[in-house]
C-alpha cells in the first residue's frame, strides 16, 4: 500500500492508481491553461474567466458575466491562435459558457461606529482583564 499520495499517481498498478493520476495531469492541465490565459487577458478580464474544462479538442471557459462571455466570443480565434503559440495546438474549438462565480468575491467590511453603549462594554472589559500598572 502506497503511504503518500505522490506514491499513488505515479506508481504502477491499479485501475484507481491510473484513474487518479489522469485525474491529477488534467486538473494540472486545466490550471496551467487557466493561468496562461490570465496573463493573456490581462487582469480586467482574468479575475472574471475561469478555465472549467478541457474535452477532447473543445476549451470551456465559465465566466458570470454575459458581456464578457460575449466580449470571449468575439476573442476566440485570437485566443486559439495564442494557444496553439503557447503549444496547445489540440485545442480547436473555444465554448464560452455563462455561470455564477464558483467562490464568492470578497467585500471589504466597512468598520461600523459603535454606540456609547458597545464602547463603555468594551473599557470596562479592558480595565478588568488589563493589570494595573
Amino acid at each position: 500500500m502506497p503511504s503518500r499520495v505522490g506514491d499513488l499517481i505515479s506508481g504502477p498498478g491499479t485501475d484507481a492508481a491510473k484513474n487518479l493520476g489522469a485525474f491529477y495531469h488534467h486538473a494540472r492541465l486545466l490550471a496551467g491553461l487557466d493561468s496562461l490565459l490570465s496573463g493573456h487577458l490581462g487582469p480586467d478580464l482574468a479575475n472574471r474567466v475561469q478555465v472549467a474544462n478541457l474535452r477532447q479538442d473543445q476549451l470551456i471557459l465559465l465566466t458570470p458575466s454575459a458581456s464578457v462571455a460575449t466580449r470571449l466570443k468575439v476573442q476566440a480565434a485570437e485566443l486559439l491562435d495564442f494557444l496553439h503559440i503557447s503549444g496547445h495546438g489540440q485545442i480547436r474549438r473555444l465554448e464560452v459558457r455563462v455561470a455564477p462565480p464558483q467562490k464568492p468575491e470578497r467585500v471589504a467590511k466597512v468598520p461600523q461606529a459603535t454606540n456609547s453603549a458597545a464602547r463603555e462594554a468594551a473599557d470596562f472589559i479592558n480595565r478588568l482583564v488589563r493589570p494595573k500598572a
